[in-house]
């Protein structure tokens, strides 16, 4: 597992918290310079307490990860799934179970890695929201994932707003929101956020501005190479060209891990090229198509905007707070504008491509200079191993 600065910062801390130190006000440090909110913490104290151990620890992150995969698949026999869509629903899920990114993600001591047990919550309930409960669930849900890690605030902001951009061109009063229970459980799940934007008051401790950002879609191009588990250099940069020569035999490169990426990339190609001669400009779905496609609009485009204009460079990690739309997303795109066997080829692939990956860390102990680190077991064996 990886054992990297920030997750022995997070393992030490909750596992003080309480005991040698005070309950904190604030989380670890974020991309745009301003600290998370406490809540990013304060999760990790109980599971901490439980675990005494940060093997232990990782593990029972992995076990929330694998529960929220099976509370995704419960919810897609429910009928917030459209019947045309369940089968490209579980066909995602298993692109998320084999994908070398969801792998890797799921399996770290980081705010991060507990959000698909959030996502999970949100979207229950607001496949739920013409109920009292189902609305108050997305409302409280969504405000503690931002508080987890801020690109919670990002994903309810404009499911809010892209739900409600919907059903104002429905006009249908039988697909209405109960906005009144959202809205009161966003305010009582903002209760724990107080201390934290009380330190944001603070002069200089406002948020920095990427301008480079407000230029790039970069959550779209997160959302496709992803999906597609060809962005394996977020574990192995800056070298990452070397991991294309994996798996090594005596040494000797067999560059299978270029060829499986090749082929995926191939694929893609094809299947986005017949899809674009379909592709119809309106991003508010029919009522038809149910609620998965509001999801998937709002988190890819939705999102992606709104990172631009708040000027935030959009990191691969801030996905996971809507996991497994991008994979749903994908199984779609390979079994209506490919076919069923290139959808298996793909997951084959990435399920090659994860292995290796977990065979690649085990055999050197890590990624020592890489963005993986030396493994927790290498620097516990050599601490000298520690970056």
């Amino acid at each position: 597992m990886e054992w990297k600065a920030d997750e022995q910062l997070m393992f030490r801390w909750a596992s003080a918290v309480g005991v040698t130190e005070p309950w904190p006000s604030q989380g670890m440090q974020s991309g745009v310079r301003i600290p998370n909110p406490p809540l990013s913490v304060w999760v990790f104290v109980p599971l901490a307490r439980a675990a005494g151990d940060p093997v232990v620890l990782a593990q029972i992150v992995q076990v929330v990860n694998v529960l929220a995969l099976f509370g995704f698949a419960f919810l897609g026999t429910l009928p917030a799934i459209p019947e045309q869509m369940r089968r490209v629903w579980f066909a995602g899920l298993a692109l998320e179970a084999v994908n070398p990114l969801a792998v890797s993600l799921s399996r770290k001591i980081w705010a991060q890695s507990l959000l698909p047990a959030f996502a999970l919550a949100i979207f229950s309930g607001h496949a739920f929201r013409r109920s009292r409960t189902g609305a108050f669930v997305w409302g409280l849900s969504g405000m503690l994932a931002g508080q987890v890690h801020m690109s919670g605030f990002f994903l309810s902001a404009v499911l809010a707003i892209w739900t409600w951009l919907s059903e104002r061109r429905l006009a249908d009063n039988r697909i209405r929101t109960r906005w009144l229970f959202w809205f009161a459980g966003s305010l009582i799940a903002a209760i724990p956020l107080l201390p934290w934007l009380s330190s944001l008051m603070q002069p200089g401790t406002g948020p920095a501005r990427d301008w480079t950002a407000t230029r790039e879609p970069r959550q779209l191009f997160f959302w496709l190479v992803d999906s597609l588990g060809i962005n394996t250099s977020y574990l192995y940069r800056p070298e990452w060209f070397w991991f294309l020569g994996e798996p090594r035999i005596n040494g000797t490169p067999t560059y299978l891990m270029a060829v499986a990426h090749v082929a995926i990339l191939g694929v893609a190609v094809y299947c986005i090229a017949r899809w674009a001669v379909t592709i119809r400009p309106s991003l508010i779905p029919s009522r038809e198509s149910g609620d998965v496609w509001l999801w998937i609009y709002a988190a890819a485009f939705g999102v992606t905007a709104l990172l631009m204009l708040a000027g935030v460079r959009a990191r691969t990690h801030y996905a996971i707070v809507f996991y497994p739309l991008p994979f749903v997303w994908l199984a779609w795109l390979l079994t209506t504008h490919g076919s069923r066997r290139l959808y298996q080829a793909v997951l084959v692939l990435q399920l090659l491509i994860s292995v290796t990956v977990l065979w690649q860390v085990h055999r050197d102990g890590g990624v020592p200079g890489g963005a993986y680190g030396a493994s927790y077991r290498e620097q516990a064996r050599q601490p000298s191993a520690a970056p």
